[in-house]
């Protein structure tokens, strides 16, 4: 009985010790969101391309891509829906 009060306790003050939890929107949020590296897989993938150039600018991805009729293309992605533009 001892063990169980114990363990109840410790288990409280650690509760009340922690970091409030994120809720389930915020979790599903950052699990849904591209990687950079998975835009730049993207990108190569719709365009047939050569990725010359990515960063992420601020919200946004920013590739810059040579597709395989030499031109230079830059490709912005949203990291939260996969969109492209």
């Amino acid at each position: 009985m001892a063990a169980v009060l114990w363990a109840a306790a410790t288990v409280n003050a650690a509760a009340q010790n922690s970091a409030p939890l994120p809720s389930p929107a915020v979790l599903l949020s950052q699990a849904a969101r591209l990687t950079l590296e998975q835009a730049v897989d993207r990108v190569q993938q719709a365009t047939g391309g050569r990725v010359l150039d990515a960063r992420d600018a601020g919200g946004v991805y920013r590739i810059k891509v040579l597709t395989p009729r030499g031109e230079v293309r830059v490709v912005l992605v949203d990291p939260r829906t996969g969109a492209m533009r």
